[in-house]
């Protein structure tokens, strides 16, 4: 039985805490594809904005909603966006402290 492990799968794998004796010995002709789980803080803040951008733009719309009349016709909107920005700010900070996971195929 043959033990494959790329430069990249070592590093990985050293990055973990782990020794490659912790690791179940397969064929290398059986796999099909090998992936490593990251961590990424660029994913998490993308998806944090616009995660808090659509839930503080919704608050924020609705709070002005009620002020909306024939002279104010667009005061949700204006509130959608005032409530949207700040949401956008903290949603991003939040997600990049949280992450995202990602995978990276590295055979």
């Amino acid at each position: 039985m043959a033990f494959f492990c790329s430069p990249e799968a070592r590093t990985a794998v050293q990055n973990t805490g782990l020794t490659l004796s912790d690791l179940i010995r397969v064929e290398s002709a059986s796999l099909a594809a090998l992936e490593v789980r990251g961590h990424s803080s660029g994913a998490g803040a993308g998806k944090g904005w616009k995660i808090g951008a659509v839930v503080t733009g919704a608050l924020g719309a609705l709070s002005l909603a009620g002020y909306a009349t024939e002279n104010r016709p667009l005061a949700f909107v204006i509130g959608g966006v005032i409530g949207a920005i700040p949401g956008a700010l903290v949603g991003a900070l939040v997600g990049a402290a949280v992450g995202a996971e990602s995978w990276e195929r590295v055979w």
